[in-house]
């Protein structure tokens, strides 16, 4: 992306950057109906004998799981915006949605959900990230449209 950005060329860059969202919210999608298929069969993985520690997390992922659906865009928008040198940008995605959003929301959940808004706050925090990445992406796609092409 960062050399078709470079060479003028937006409608490879819009191309490549469609494909990258595609196939990550694809992915994250992919892992949102595989733990919410049979999640037990996960976290046994990491638990073998605890039926407390299973049931928590059993409520817990079931929560926690949707952050996989922001991801998919989070993650690319961010990876874009390194690529096109726009450092900042991303670097205000990535921390942002850690100290901006993440931190805050583990302050303020749990004293009013209990253990449940720990478990809120990652996919909270990425859906907030999400409508910032969506309206800086909606503001590159015009320039990327808007553009001169290369041929």
């Amino acid at each position: 992306m960062g050399f078709n950005y470079g060479a003028h060329c937006y409608s490879r860059v819009a191309k490549t950057l469609k494909l990258a969202a595609i196939s990550c919210i694809g992915t994250g999608a992919v892992g949102f109906l595989f733990l919410s298929e049979d999640p037990e069969q996960v976290i046994r993985i990491f638990n073998h004998d605890s039926p407390e520690l299973l049931e928590i997390t059993l409520n817990g992922m079931g929560i926690f799981i949707f952050s996989l659906l922001a991801q998919g865009t989070v993650m690319p928008g961010s990876v874009y915006f390194q690529a096109i040198n726009r450092v900042r940008t991303s670097l205000f995605i990535q921390l942002g949605k850690v100290f901006i959003f993440l931190f805050p929301l583990l302050w303020i959940l749990p004293p009013f959900l209990g253990l449940e808004g720990v478990w809120l706050a990652t996919p909270a925090a990425e859906f907030l990230m999400l409508l910032i990445v969506l309206g800086l992406l909606w503001r590159e796609f015009g320039i990327l449209r808007n553009g001169k092409n290369c041929k």
